[in-house]
């Protein structure tokens, strides 16, 4: 792809996604404070593609890009009352993206491994066990190359996803 990027106009493709999903997993505490937690989500995100034929451009809302990881996270409560409890998540894992043919022009669909890092902030509330968390997840490997049929090289990239999740 090096050798292209010189012969080919390039056009990168930086868009916003949103998403669902779920997370199916297990925590273990070893104290009231420190704990690991181990468990598999996966993500469905739409976003608007930019489509240009000849003098026209049109924007079409599709599933962009789909992925599964797999994490394991340290989680630290660093406040725990009778009540509530406050924390931080730090974890890792693999990360298998499915990135859509309509976004690569491509006849099947992308896949691309990497390892994904999150951080997250965590409230616990510890009558009714339910508890949300908002965090950062940071894939290393973000981008896909492709060439559209306008011969335009084209860089779609994913920096970082924000995520908010409830659970029981």
């Amino acid at each position: 792809m090096g050798l292209l990027r010189g012969l080919l106009p390039v056009k990168k493709n930086n868009f916003a996604a949103i998403g669902a999903g779920f997370l199916v997993g297990y925590k273990f505490f070893f104290n009231g404070n420190i704990g690991l937690r181990a468990y598999v989500d996966s993500n469905f995100n739409f976003s608007g593609i930019e489509h240009c034929k000849l003098t026209k451009c049109e924007t079409e809302w599709t599933n962009s890009f789909n992925d599964v990881a797999i994490n394991i996270d340290l989680l630290w409560n660093f406040i725990n009352l009778t009540n509530f409890s406050h924390g931080i998540a730090l974890g890792v894992g693999p990360q298998f993206v499915f990135w859509n043919k309509k976004i690569t022009f491509l006849e099947d669909s992308t896949l691309k491994v990497s390892a994904v890092f999150n951080i997250a902030y965590r409230l616990i509330y510890t009558k009714s066990r339910l508890a949300a968390e908002i965090g950062v997840k940071l894939p290393t490997s973000n981008q896909i190359t492709y060439i559209d049929p306008n011969a335009k090289m084209n860089i779609v990239s994913r920096q970082f996803y924000l995520r908010f999740t409830g659970y029981f």
